[in-house]
């Protein structure tokens, strides 16, 4: 029986607070070394702007914004374990894929996957709560996904064939005189 079938699952802990001012600080520094990450990236671009009072004091987040970057830096801090326990716990939510897809492109992918893989062993019809947070996953409601024109295994096979990563061709780099070296371009290819 799939998970679909039962009642969600144990909610993960909440994710810890997190000051936005240190992760900020901790961003750019990284970032200046040269070590800067996809989900780095899209936490500076997503971050709400810290306020400051006009002593130059930072101001607290509001509840709202202050959840919202929570919940993102765990899910980037941890992008194959909390996708899959939020949504076996019926709690993902469309800012948390959005962020895998954006910084974890290819753990997205096997997220996917593997929950069609899951849709496709289980027979309809599924808890309410799994259709919504597998629509949120997936774009829309799984009823829909199953009952378009295509099988789920045609669905499955071109969602696979679109996410693959290109052949890419050898790597002809090296200065103009090594591309000329037939030696160097031997071992280059």
């Amino acid at each position: 029986m799939s998970w679909m079938h039962d009642p969600p699952a144990k909610a993960p802990p909440m994710p810890p607070h997190v000051a936005l001012e240190a992760l900020m600080g901790a961003i750019s520094k990284t970032e200046v070394a040269g070590q800067g990450t996809p989900a780095s990236a899209y936490l500076r671009l997503m971050a709400p702007k810290q306020q400051y009072d006009k002593w130059g004091a930072p101001l607290p987040l509001s509840d709202v914004d202050q959840d919202r970057i929570d919940r993102l830096f765990a899910v980037l801090s941890a992008p194959m374990e909390r996708p899959r326990a939020l949504l076996r716990a019926g709690m993902l939510i469309p800012d948390e894929v959005e962020a895998i897809k954006a910084a974890f492109p290819e753990v997205y992918t096997v997220l996917v996957e593997k929950v069609l893989r899951e849709l496709m062993d289980s027979v309809p019809p599924y808890r309410e709560w799994a259709e919504t947070v597998v629509g949120v996953l997936f774009g829309m409601p799984p009823a829909q996904l199953l009952q378009s024109a295509e099988s789920p295994e045609k669905q499955m096979a071109a969602h696979e064939a679109k996410t693959k990563k290109p052949e890419t061709t050898p790597d002809m780099s090296g200065t103009a005189a090594d591309r000329r070296d037939i030696g160097v371009r031997k071992e280059l290819r």
